[in-house]
């Protein structure tokens, strides 16, 4: 009587079932831990529709307070270089 030979799979196939269940369940795991949804982050992948994001609202500033905010910032940057300049200084007559 004739044996039958049972089919084997190749190591290359057992890789390639093991990364096509591994790998998504590694993805869901990394996004869960990251606080995201992972299901629906690979839904968004292949064209689902993203229903968890919001819409941004855009706030409108008055320009005369982002210019002001500006100049506060100029000052503060001025103030922090004059006082780095300041430690140089110290630094340099320290090491004389």
């Amino acid at each position: 009587m004739a044996r039958r030979r049972k089919s084997q799979m190749t190591v290359t196939s057992r890789f390639l079932i093991f990364l096509i269940i591994f790998a998504p369940l590694a993805y869901i795991g990394a996004s869960f831990i990251n606080g995201e949804d992972g299901i629906q982050n690979i839904k968004n992948i292949f064209g689902g529709e993203d229903k968890t994001e919001s819409q941004e609202v855009v706030e409108k500033v008055d320009p005369t307070e982002l210019k002001a905010e500006i100049a506060r910032l100029e000052r503060v940057i001025k103030e922090r270089d004059a006082r780095i300049e300041i430690l140089e200084e110290e630094l340099r007559n320290k090491e004389e």
